[in-house]
């Protein structure tokens, strides 16, 4: 799973001396006029039901505020912790979640949403990168390996045009906005096109899911060729994706 970056933007509180965190308090989407592009921000320490550990935000006291100029919003009744926000134009606003801690103290925290102008052209070059080109299996030598030893990966010669989906689902199954949504554009360029494993990203897939993957081998089997286009267009598809809006 994709860890996000720290927030820019300090909180303000009413009272009290304790922060909370929006994740991501840095967070990144797409708009094009034509696909629908959402992200989940969330906060973890929430909870409604006693026994709490330690001084939790009250899920039920949760309130966002939201520009509605650049997003749409909808309550998630599944993630009471949680909005979705849909967007509508592109440029950057701020995401302020208001709450109270279980102890009382009630603070406001914000954070930055940057929402990046693409185009449906893009979009499409971006669906067609991912799911087009060679198709290539490395599973059964992943699992006799032993998690995937970094000698396997000097000797895979993984082509650098082969499809997407050659490890995952064309429909973005397991892959998530919210997920992304704390990296910029820039950022996923790199994660998928020269196998910059983020700090903190294991990208364990769903038939790998209790073996982690070395940065080693992400490297050899995410460095791939993309246009421009291409480039632009892989991230608006994966901001494209519909967000989970339930538990897992």
């Amino acid at each position: 799973m994709l860890a996000g970056c720290g927030s820019e933007l300090e909180p303000e509180y009413f009272e009290g001396d304790r922060v909370a965190h929006i994740a991501f308090s840095v967070m990144f989407s797409a708009y094009d006029s034509v696909h629908e592009y959402s992200v989940i921000p969330s906060v973890s320490d929430a909870a409604d039901e006693p026994p709490f550990e330690g001084n939790p935000i009250l899920a039920s006291s949760i309130r966002w505020e939201v520009d509605n100029e650049f997003v749409s919003r909808s309550e998630l009744p599944d993630l009471p912790n949680a909005i979705k926000l849909t967007t509508k134009k592109a440029g950057t606003t701020v995401i302020t979640m208001i709450a109270r801690h279980v102890s009382g103290p009630t603070f406001r925290q914000r954070a930055a949403l940057t929402i990046t102008m693409g185009t449906p052209e893009e979009w499409v070059a971006g669906d067609a990168r991912f799911k087009q080109g060679p198709r290539v299996s490395l599973l059964d030598e992943f699992l006799e390996s032993e998690a995937a030893s970094c000698g396997l990966a000097d000797k895979i010669g993984y082509p650098s045009t082969a499809a997407c989906v050659s490890c995952h689902d064309p429909s973005g199954d397991g892959l998530d906005p919210t997920m992304t949504a704390g990296y910029s554009d820039d950022d996923l360029i790199e994660i998928v096109s020269a196998g910059a494993k983020p700090a903190g990203g294991t990208y364990n897939s769903d038939s790998l899911r209790d073996l982690s993957m070395p940065d080693c081998v992400f490297r050899a089997i995410h460095s791939y060729d993309f246009s421009e286009e291409e480039k632009r267009g892989i991230v608006l598809w994966l901001r494209s994706i519909s967000p989970r809006t339930s538990p897992e």
